[in-house]
């Protein structure tokens, strides 16, 4: 009975944070890495040519790291940088800042949050290539959509999981052809935030 009193206490000691972390003036470090699907499309047109693609579905994987700042009470502004490394090829680079909303919930130990961004990046990473990395230059736009939690397992430091929406934009002309190319990411990434 007294190691079941202990493990109780050690529980409520251990997820009775409060929400300090998510104030105004606070900072939050995370770090990620995630494996997803993706897919794509691709339409090329020009000199009475016209063809469509629509790719399969492939895996990856991706490594994130990033330092949010709370603008008002659960409002996050937060850079982030993001690389994708694959066997042969130059490293797709990707930097972006997210507008994030943390919410209060009565458990003070999980903080749902949702966001949205833009960024931009030298490639598309897309299964073994780098679609579109000629030149390194960071040229290829892409949206940022998500949800998901942070669960708390000191003041300090939460556990991250979330779901991340993104699409990939780019076009280009080349002898008369026009390309343009969409690629859709659907990830779960998985990680751990520190609340400085």
């Amino acid at each position: 009975m007294k190691k079941f009193a202990l493990a109780i206490a050690a529980v409520i000691f251990f997820f009775s944070n409060s929400y300090s972390q998510i104030n105004k003036g606070n900072w939050e470090l995370s770090f990620s890495g995630d494996m997803g699907e993706q897919s794509s499309s691709t339409e090329v047109t020009g000199n009475n040519y016209h063809e469509e693609y629509d790719g399969t579905s492939e895996n990856y994987l991706i490594f994130a790291i990033r330092a949010g700042y709370f603008v008002t009470n659960g409002l996050e502004i937060e850079p982030e940088f993001m690389e994708t490394a694959v066997k042969n090829e130059t490293p797709c680079f990707s930097l972006g800042g997210n507008a994030e909303y943390n919410f209060q919930m009565n458990s003070r130990s999980v903080i749902p949050f949702i966001l949205a961004g833009y960024g931009v990046s030298n490639a598309i990473p897309f299964s073994n290539v780098m679609f579109y990395n000629q030149s390194g230059d960071l040229k290829i736009g892409h949206w940022n959509l998500g949800a998901g939690i942070k669960i708390l397992v000191s003041k300090s430091v939460g556990l991250r999981i979330e779901y991340r929406h993104q699409q990939y934009n780019y076009d280009e002309d080349q002898y008369g052809v026009s390309i343009s190319s969409k690629l859709y990411y659907n990830k779960i990434l998985f990680g751990m935030s520190l609340f400085l």
